[in-house]
């Protein structure tokens, strides 16, 4: 609600802001109604929101500066104000430390200093003009200015660091523009995917960030104005030397600054333009943030990965990746920081080895039990992620839990978590690497609104699982060793060696295998089906989902139908990237599938009864088959990974599949040396002790 007048949808907006400022009005009152989360969006797959996200943000903020601004556990973490601005910066909102409580410390001295080093910047990459008298109509912003204490990417030390945004939110009764002002980021397949092709190309891969990277765009074309507060008038006076600024003048902003809307937007294309017109790279089609481009001496692939400010750069030699670096820095005001031979990117851990390339949560899942006190939580000596027996699905499919908000606080107070708050944290870790937790968070995320008591005892459980567990993820394996990155032990896979070169081999790191499964009306609520569906290369899974169908199923071909039609979009979508790298898929990329009557539909399009009622688009599969696009080929139940991307399965079971799925099965393409070595490796390493505390001798390469 705008003022007195409700607002329907978004284009009502402009036109009662216009009616407001018409009217003489220079502030409105906005209303907001309360947020409802949804479990699932209309795909059917979990949902991340604003609350649950911040949550995130206080793990990783953690993890990178080694402060916990959390402090009371018991309530959710606090939006702040002085977090605004890093919000629209990040999308994430963190709260700092407060300038009162800094100015009472010895280390006001480094963070009052570091006010004026962020002010230097700005002056550098031109952000301001002369002071003026404040323009009778035009937009004047408050400054915000954070306090944090941040990782050094060179030196590894914490920095005390200060940042200085202007508000542009909306809480201020700023209305500033009313333009798009969407900004690509990093999708996680996408990122994925370029491990996957660092790998089979056998890349190195640098890490690089952007100094107060909004700042080098250009500014809004509506001119705004910043006031001229005591820390502004301290750096103009006592660092620059100029003459006191009058009473009531404000600041001219030139550049794009850090806090406006439309500034990661801007940020965007300024960089996206560096990219395509003065570095030479192309944009993926639908992957903005992944560039390429061949150099133009060797004809090797060049990759880049960019996330905000944050940049990968994979090339077959470092010489050529640091090239990169340098011609990046001929644009930029401010010395790039060099993170080296990357290991952390985006809350992921990137583990760079001589024969394998390791994705996974590690850092961050550490970091969730640790908050916890989980880190001890007893697990099986070869555990699983979620019960499998009817009786404890039946339970909890069926159980209702409190409706109430007092009866829902007492029972969280009882289990002594907060139930949305752990399965947000659960999904995060997912989205990254956890493929194998895909299932038990569909099932759960399900029960976000009103969780019983079965609900939290299995979502703890299921933590148990990831506690025993953090250190797995997804390994990409390299045709021939690399000899300048470090050796590392390989991955031991928790099944039978024998049993694993039963599933469907590997033979070229650049080809892509996709499967698909789905397990019908297996939701005794609603009687929906679940389907998974997952495409590997090098190795591993780079495209993998869970998701509950929004169509009730009426036989379990139409299921399978719904199932394969969402493995062969995804299908298309990494097979457009790799094309564009210059990775052609000269084959149809084949789809494995345990339905025969959804595989008479797609590949011989043979007519059934039971389809006829199904959407014509669900039959879009069979033009991608005639194409020659995808092809879905029949294999057995039990050697399909992703029956346990559809449902819970039992445990001999999961672990083959998950092993095939997350790579600890080494690919035949794989280094021959590699193969004997790890030969034998059941035998020298108990099946049951791999999750005990017992120390294992670690397996060396040698």
């Amino acid at each position: 609600m705008i003022d007195d007048t409700t607002v329907e949808n978004s284009a009502q907006i402009a036109t009662i802001v216009r009616e407001k400022r018409s009217q003489g009005k220079s502030h409105v009152k906005i209303q907001f109604a309360r947020l409802r989360c949804s479990a699932l969006n209309r795909e059917g797959i979990p949902t991340l929101n604003v609350d649950q996200l911040n949550v995130i943000a206080h793990h990783l903020n953690a993890i990178d500066t080694g402060e916990d601004q959390w402090q009371d556990k018991s309530e959710w973490p606090p939006i702040s104000d002085e977090s605004i601005a890093l919000a629209i910066f990040k999308g994430l909102a963190i709260p700092k430390f407060t300038r009162i409580k800094l100015e009472q410390s010895p280390a006001w001295d480094t963070f009052h200093s570091s006010k004026w080093v962020q002010l230097d910047k700005y002056h550098i990459q031109g952000m301001f003009g002369p002071p003026i008298e404040k323009p009778k109509d035009d937009i004047v912003l408050p400054w915000v200015w954070s306090y944090l204490d941040k990782l050094d990417p060179v030196s590894l030390q914490g920095v005390g660091k200060s940042r200085g945004t202007c508000n542009g939110g909306q809480k201020h009764g700023k209305i500033i523009i009313l333009v798009e002002t969407y900004a690509a980021c990093v999708e996680q397949p996408a990122h994925r995917i370029l491990w996957a092709v660092n790998t089979a190309l056998n890349h190195i891969a640098i890490g690089v960030d952007v100094s107060n990277a909004y700042a080098e765009a250009d500014g809004p074309d509506e001119k705004f104005y910043m006031v001229v507060d005591k820390q502004f008038h301290e750096w103009w006076t006592d660092c620059l030397g100029n003459p006191p600024i009058p009473y009531g003048h404000v600041i001219p902003i030139l550049k794009n600054l850090q806090g406006h809307p439309e500034g990661p937007r801007l940020w965007h294309k300024h960089i996206h333009g560096i990219m395509l017109d003065s570095l030479g790279f192309k944009a993926c089609t639908h992957e903005h943030c992944l560039y390429y481009k061949r150099d133009t001496t060797t004809n090797e692939l060049i990759l880049v990965l960019r996330q905000v400010d944050d940049f990968i750069i994979s090339a077959k030699h470092h010489k050529a990746a640091l090239d990169i670096k340098a011609q990046l820095q001929v644009h930029m005001t401010n010395p790039l920081h060099d993170l080296g031979v990357i290991k952390r990117f985006n809350g992921v851990d990137i583990h760079q080895t001589r024969h394998f390339v390791k994705v996974s949560a590690e850092t961050y899942l550490t970091r969730v039990l640790e908050h916890h006190g989980w880190l001890d939580l007893p697990a099986s000596n070869v555990p699983i992620p979620m019960k499998t027996e009817t009786a404890f699905m039946a339970k909890l499919e069926l159980a209702e839990g409190p409706t109430d908000e007092k009866g829902k606080k007492a029972l969280e107070t009882e289990m002594g978590f907060n139930y949305r708050q752990v399965i947000g944290e659960a999904i995060f870790a997912m989205t990254i690497a956890r493929i194998d937790i895909c299932p038990a968070i569909i099932k759960l995320s399900q029960y976000s609104e009103n969780p019983a008591k079965c609900h939290y005892q299995a979502l703890k459980n299921l933590w148990a699982f990831l506690a025993a567990t953090k250190s797995e993820g997804l390994y990409f394996w390299r045709p021939e060793p690399r000899l300048d990155l470090p050796d590392a032990p390989l991955p031991i896979p928790i099944s039978r060696e024998d049993k694993l070169y039963e599933y469907f081999p590997i033979y070229d790191p650049f080809k892509l295998k996709g499967t698909t499964d789905s397990t019908w009306g297996n939701d005794r609520k609603h009687r929906r089906s679940t389907g998974g569906v997952a495409f590997m290369l090098s190795g591993a899974a780079v495209y993998y989902r869970t998701h509950v169908q929004a169509t009730v199923a009426q036989s379990s071909t139409e299921a399978e139908l719904y199932s394969m039609v969402d493995c062969g979009k995804a299908g298309l979508y990494i097979r457009s990237i790799l094309e564009e790298l210059g990775i052609e898929q000269l084959e149809p990329t084949e789809i494995l599938c345990d339905n025969q009557g959804a595989l008479k539909i797609t590949n011989a399009q043979q007519p059934s009864k039971r389809t006829r009622h199904v959407e014509i688009k669900e039959f879009a599969v069979q033009h991608w088959v005639e194409d020659e696009l995808i092809v879905y080929e029949d294999v057995i139940t039990t050697h399909n990974p992703s029956d346990s991307l559809s449902k819970a399965t039992g445990r001999i079971k999961f672990w083959e599949h998950f092993d095939v799925l997350m790579g600890r099965r080494l690919p035949q393409y794989a280094s021959s040396a590699l193969h004997s070595l790890q030969t034998g490796i059941e035998t020298s390493i108990s099946f049951f002790s791999r999750f005990s505390n017992t120390p294992q001798t670690p397996l060396t390469n040698s």
